[in-house]
């Protein structure tokens, strides 16, 4: 009984991440970037409690440093230099790198 009931809320926990996520884009969209940092913040924490996955695009969208939200050119730069994509936090000015498939 114990395993089902967390693979169910493992599952409500993955669902909510990804409604987060979808929110926070929303409010970016809107120009409203404090609301999609929080749920990004919110999204963070509930992946840490449940040791849930993120996609690689979810990883993408925020700074693992200052988990704020990477809205196009107005808190992050987006650069591709010689197959890496570089991805650089504009609040704290952390950079991660990804190598691109190619």
């Amino acid at each position: 009984m114990r395993r089902k009931q967390k693979e169910e809320a493992s599952d409500i926990a993955e669902e909510r991440i990804v409604r987060l996520f979808e929110l926070a884009e929303k409010a970016a969209r809107e120009g409203d970037l404090t609301h999609a940092s929080r749920y990004v913040e919110l999204a963070w924490k509930i992946k840490l409690k449940f040791r849930a996955k993120l996609t690689p695009y979810q990883k993408r969208l925020f700074c693992r440093k200052c988990l704020k939200f990477l809205a196009d050119e107005k808190t992050g730069r987006y650069r591709v230099i010689k197959g890496t994509m570089e991805i650089k936090c504009l609040g704290c000015g952390y950079t991660r790198r990804y190598q691109s498939a190619v």
